[in-house]
């Protein structure tokens, strides 16, 4: 948050990507309402599609309920954004 609002300030924005980070987080930080705005892009598939990319990167069949699990929380979190 500390650098997006830096960026901010001259004029940048700041685009959070790689690990996973719920939008709720994001919106949660203190320091969060002094931002101009914030936008959130979920990048998602439909479950079977999820399940066969994990089969095709062989993780183990005893894991997937986790990472869909995992989906749809992350899923929840952009649902529950407020909208500007």
């Amino acid at each position: 948050m500390r650098r997006a609002l830096l960026g901010q300030e001259s004029g940048r924005h700041f685009m959070l990507a790689g690990d996973p980070v719920a939008a709720g987080e994001l919106v949660a930080a203190p320091s969060a309402d002094r931002l101009d705005g914030i936008a959130v892009c979920l990048l998602d598939c439909r479950r079977d599609v999820q399940l066969r990319r994990l089969t095709e990167r062989g993780d183990h069949p005893m894991h997937f309920d986790a990472h869909v699990g995992f989906a749809d929380w992350m899923r929840g979190h952009v649902r529950d954004l407020p909208v500007a």
